[in-house]
């Protein structure tokens, strides 16, 4: 197993992420119900394309009111704007448009479904991501120790509705809270937990590609890196997998993230993508362990190829 640098870390991560986001297709069936999406192909997506489009609609029922929106055309919200706590802007679209029903109108196009889906927003639904590192031999990360399909879920994650003043995800600083508090006084704690709100960078803020997606509603996602390097401060915790979110510290393993990568390569349906897929490939086998910065200059491009709206910080 191979020891690597933090950033080139973070850059395969990145690669591994914009393969989801890059996906143009949905499956047949809405997650977790018996219902069908209705045929999009790539003519027919873009809102300006005049077809005729009768998709099926879906909402689930909200739990609770407060966290969860009702009917869009009964409530008419505040889209493109925040207020109530909850914050409609879109930062990888700007201003996205709704139509005579009061609905929004997602950015990337129709996706064969109308309605909420099983999302909570009508309109942007925004993840907050984080990836905890700390130096090691090798390097070490936090994730969870069951996650889902999507390559986020391997991480601490959480929806949020005012992303700009989620420092960290609550359920993820009660973690951290909870494991530090076994070891060190609250004071202590409280200075760790601080410097890592302040320490943490954005790497990635864009539209995440995702089978809830529906025509009114999609998920935008922000991913933030925390890197511990002398593991003095998020590194002292000890995780053993025994707590809320089942979080524990990973070792990083640069073969399985190519393996990865290769997967990606062999499902690329576009050709501009394939190519650039391939690229990459041969890019890690000439530039390892080294430039991260190269790699994220390299997503960066992937992104702009298959048209996606996306910032990155590298």
């Amino acid at each position: 197993m191979m020891a690597f640098p933090g950033r080139l870390f973070i850059a395969l991560m990145l690669v591994i992420f914009v393969s989801g986001i890059s996906c143009s297709t949905y499956k047949r069936l809405y997650p977790d119900t018996t219902i069908e999406r209705a045929v999009v192909n790539k003519t027919s997506k873009p809102w300006a394309v005049k077809v005729d489009y009768n998709p099926p609609e879906y909402s689930k029922p909200c739990i609770s009111i407060d966290k969860c929106d009702v009917s869009a055309w009964a409530c008419c919200f505040a889209f493109n704007k925040y207020g109530h706590s909850v914050d409609r802007r879109s930062a990888t679209f700007g201003r996205y448009k709704v139509n005579s029903k009061c609905e929004p109108l997602n950015p990337r196009g129709r996706t064969g479904i109308r309605g909420r889906g099983s999302l909570l927003r009508y309109g942007p639904n925004h993840i907050v991501v984080v990836i905890i590192s700390r130096n090691g031999n090798p390097l070490q990360y936090v994730s969870k120790i069951s996650h889902g399909q999507h390559a986020f879920e391997e991480f601490p994650w959480q929806f949020t509705d005012n992303p700009k003043m989620t420092k960290l995800p609550v359920k993820l600083e009660n973690v951290i809270r909870e494991d530090l508090r076994k070891h060190y006084p609250e004071s202590t704690v409280d200075e760790i937990i601080e410097k890592a709100k302040k320490k943490r960078r954005l790497v990635y803020h864009g539209y995440y590609h995702d089978e809830r997606n529906t025509d009114n509603a999609w998920i935008e996602s922000l991913i933030y890196e925390i890197r511990d390097p002398d593991s003095k401060g998020l590194g002292l915790m000890t995780l053993q997998g025994d707590n809320a979110m089942n979080l524990t510290w990973k070792t990083a393993d640069l073969e399985g993230l190519e393996t990865k990568i290769e997967t990606i390569i062999n499902q690329a349906r576009l050709t501009k993508r394939e190519k650039l897929a391939h690229q990459l490939s041969e890019l890690l086998q000439n530039t390892r362990p080294t430039d991260a910065s190269i790699l994220l200059d390299m997503v960066g491009n992937v992104v702009n190829l298959v048209g996606i709206g996306a910032s990155f910080n590298g």
